[in-house]
């Protein structure tokens, strides 16, 4: 059967060809075909082609024009297409037919595979998984009655305290590093010991959120870790309140923590407000162990009492010069 093939074109990043078959399957017709170039086994390339004679200034007519379903092209079946698109006679009387030449044009359409999207992010959970099982933890905490077992490489890898502490400290094979920990209870050390590993803070009763945070604070300076010190700090502004803001601004002090300052600041604006603080045993004993701190809170309410009554005075002026302006006015009317 005689058949010619066009030169290969790209659709859908795969390689095609036009068969077309002047006889047909039948004599009397004209069969087209569009053809994957290459396919691997067991894959399947779905794929819409139509295919339009065009007429002399080359536009597709409309009577002569079919389009396949979506079809599958595989290996074994790389061409699909039209058997009887058009009979001989009807191309010749169509006016199409110049010089036994005429001009096809085929639209390819294939369908891309949906783009794989990237798994979601879970280091935080497989490093996670890693303090929870103690798979490989070379290094034990003991904190009260509590053990808490880890690995010496991710501590040293969070924290550079960590790090000088125990990465060149010998360990024989088999043996674990044993530390005691004195200066946390094992609730802030269990918070503590998963944000290294999770770079996330536990779940916590509202209860002990404040107690628990306030300790963690301390913890992320002693091992600088810059980010869970800001976490803390950003939280403990949302737990300033009239018992505990001279405790907060003592903690602000020694652990340089700006906004949780500012924050009390912001808190004893009123004079009620700082009446309450100043009769707190948690003042009493800031005034004696941070003198500095007591002062500059006290200053502070005093410099913004004084700036309202600047205010507060200078409406007062304008008000009467604008009512003294107005008299004069009608005065002069």
């Amino acid at each position: 059967m005689c058949f010619f093939e066009s030169c290969q074109f790209c659709a859908g990043g795969r390689p095609w060809q036009i068969c077309y078959y002047p006889n047909g399957c039948r004599p009397t017709n004209i069969s087209l075909f569009l053809l994957l170039a290459y396919a691997s086994d067991g894959e399947d390339v779905v794929a819409q082609a139509t295919f339009s004679l065009l007429d002399q200034d080359y536009r597709p007519v409309a009577s002569y024009s079919l389009t396949t379903a979506m079809l599958k092209f595989t290996a074994r079946r790389p061409a699909r297409g039209f058997k009887e698109f058009l009979k001989r006679q009807d191309l010749e009387q169509s006016g199409h037919l110049i010089d036994d030449c005429f001009a096809l044009r085929v639209d390819v359409h294939v369908v891309m595979e949906a783009p794989r999207h990237a798994p979601a992010y879970d280091l935080h959970r497989q490093i996670g998984n890693l303090m929870s099982s103690e798979e490989g933890a070379d290094i034990e905490f003991r904190v009260g009655r509590d053990t808490f077992r880890a690995l010496r490489l991710v501590l040293s890898a969070r924290s550079p305290v960590f790090r000088a502490e125990l990465l060149d400290r010998p360990v024989k094979d088999g043996t674990n590093v044993v530390v005691l920990v004195e200066d946390m209870e094992a609730p802030v050390f269990r918070a503590f010991l998963t944000f290294i590993y999770t770079d996330t803070l536990l779940e916590m009763d509202p209860e002990e959120e404040y107690t628990i945070t306030r300790r963690l604070l301390v913890a992320a300076d002693k091992y600088s870790l810059e980010r869970l010190k800001l976490i803390c700090e950003y939280s403990l502004c949302n737990h300033v309140k009239t018992g505990c803001v001279a405790t907060m601004l003592e903690l602000a002090e020694r652990f340089h923590c700006p906004r949780l300052k500012e924050a009390c600041f912001e808190f004893v604006r009123s004079s009620k407000v700082l009446l309450d603080v100043t009769e707190t045993e948690e003042f009493k004993s800031l005034a004696r162990s941070v003198r500095a701190v007591a002062k500059e809170l006290v200053v502070n309410f005093l410099a913004r009492g004084l700036e309202k009554a600047s205010i507060s005075r200078w409406n007062q002026e304008s008000q009467v010069s604008v009512i003294r302006a107005s008299t004069c006015s009608a005065t002069y009317s």
